[in-house]
């Protein structure tokens, strides 16, 4: 309980001393000898807000005034313990403290203002630990599973709970189509996690309601039949990986195949008037056909002329399913490496990006104010303008690292601004600035800088 009450803002550079007096008791400094029955529980240094009420009771405030106090510490109230202070050291100063011991402990008080919590608050949060470390121990895989539907709407804390799962031997896979529920789902015998079916974009709940009541499914034919979904759907569904991560391209192909429209040839009974001009159109010498039996005659004349037609219609019908799935795959088939990013918003098969981070230098390695390079995808876009109205852009990059921020200045965003897309996979040469932030200077379209890297055209390490 003590120790979750360490990180607290308020008393965490108190922790090194509280270490130090717990492990070495007689070597413990204490800033008056009065403080000993009120700091004797913690080590011998100042840690709960209870422990500040106590020094005001102690220094002779009446209990108005130490409520006063507490109000002031939990609501960060500094112009109220200012007017508390000149009291406070006269009260002390009346019991012996000198101007050393003053100051001393009103920096500490001073401290609890930024920001501190009462021991209950402690005991709560210290609890909730226990548990949640307990449970992340002996169960992992249900305890990442629902760590991950807690999150499931922030595409950077999902990064850093898969991340975590990583660490802990959990392996975090695409949807299944017949595995899958809704949400994240644990899979705890084969130590794994399934992405659920919601987190596939442009899939929406009644979608997936629908596809979980008429499971299981035989395969994909069996799926397009009774699932109910549209095209963008399956589609959708294929690019995530729902119907297995191999071959999602002749999956896909195999559907469009499956959905182009085509229609059968139905033969005629009777060659439309003028007989003659109909079947000379189509190539047809109705001359060449003089059987004396006339029954046999048309019956001849009429199979050819079915023949003829059936395949000029077979011809058409080529050409408009050709165009058909050139247009599907124009549409949905660009940028194979993307489509698992593109449907779940991260990367978990085939990361282009963790397959060549070792090309440049771990942003984490980068020193701040230094340049260096990340490899991302732009997951977020935030357009404003300078005080002279030019266009600017704060940028969230998809890392390896997790989402990094970064800025575009006008300038930059000018002549980038066609690659600094949402969903475009880019690479960025950049200064570090404070809290990881990038500030761009260049932009190379991912697959133009890798090639450029594989054919050693630059440094390890350069742009």
């Amino acid at each position: 309980m003590q120790l979750m009450q360490q990180i607290d803002l308020g008393t965490k550079d108190g922790f090194p001393e509280y270490c130090a007096n717990k492990l070495n008791p007689e070597n413990a400094h204490l800033i008056h000898e009065d403080l000993r029955p009120i700091f004797k529980t913690t080590n011998l240094i100042l840690l709960y807000q209870e422990q500040v009420l106590q020094i005001f009771r102690y220094a002779g405030f009446p209990e108005n005034e130490v409520d006063n106090a507490r109000r002031a510490i939990g609501k960060k109230k500094l112009d109220v313990m200012a007017k508390l202070e000149t009291d406070f050291r006269e009260k002390l100063s009346a019991k012996g403290w000198t101007t050393e011991q003053l100051d001393q402990l009103w920096e500490l008080i001073l401290k609890q203002t930024g920001y501190s919590f009462n021991r209950g608050h402690s005991v709560s949060y210290g609890l909730l630990s226990y548990l949640t470390a307990y449970l992340k121990y002996h169960y992992p895989v249900a305890f990442m599973t629902a760590c991950l539907n807690a999150d499931s709407g922030d595409v950077s804390r999902i990064g850093i709970l898969i991340n975590e799962c990583y660490k802990l031997g959990i392996d975090v896979l695409p949807p299944q189509i017949n595995n899958s529920r809704k949400d994240f789902t644990a899979v705890v015998k084969d130590n794994k996690i399934l992405f659920g079916l919601q987190a596939i974009k442009g899939l929406g709940e009644s979608v997936v309601t629908k596809i979980l009541e008429n499971k299981p499914y035989t395969g994909l034919k069996d799926f397009i039949e009774r699932s109910g979904c549209s095209k963008s759907h399956i589609v959708q569904l294929i690019k995530s990986g729902a119907f297995g991560s191999e071959e999602k391209r002749k999956k896909l192909l195999t559907y469009f195949n499956a959905v182009i429209d085509r229609r059968e040839y139905k033969p005629v009974k009777t060659i439309p008037s003028p007989k003659e001009a109909t079947l000379l159109k189509y190539g047809i010498d109705p001359k060449k056909f003089n059987d004396p039996d006339k029954k046999k005659n048309n019956a001849d004349l009429l199979e050819a002329y079915n023949h003829r037609r059936k395949k000029q219609f077979d011809d058409e019908q080529n050409l408009k399913a050709e165009t058909q799935r050139k247009e599907l795959i124009d549409k949905y088939m660009d940028d194979e490496y993307m489509w698992e990013f593109e449907t779940l918003s991260m990367f978990l098969t085939n990361n282009p990006l963790k397959e060549v981070k070792d090309y440049v230098t771990d942003w984490n390695d980068v020193s701040q104010g230094a340049e260096g390079v990340l490899l991302a995808v732009v997951v977020d876009l935030k357009r404003k303008k300078d005080k002279n109205n030019n266009v600017f852009a704060y940028i969230d990059l998809y890392t390896i690292n997790g989402i990094i921020e970064s800025v575009a200045w006008s300038s930059i965003f000018k002549t980038y601004g066609d690659l600094l897309q949402k969903g475009k996979c880019i690479a960025l040469l950049g200064r570090k600035g404070e809290n990881n932030q990038m500030f761009i200077k260049e932009v190379k379209d991912f697959q133009v800088w890798l090639k450029a890297r594989k054919e050693n055209l630059e440094e390890n390490g350069g742009f």
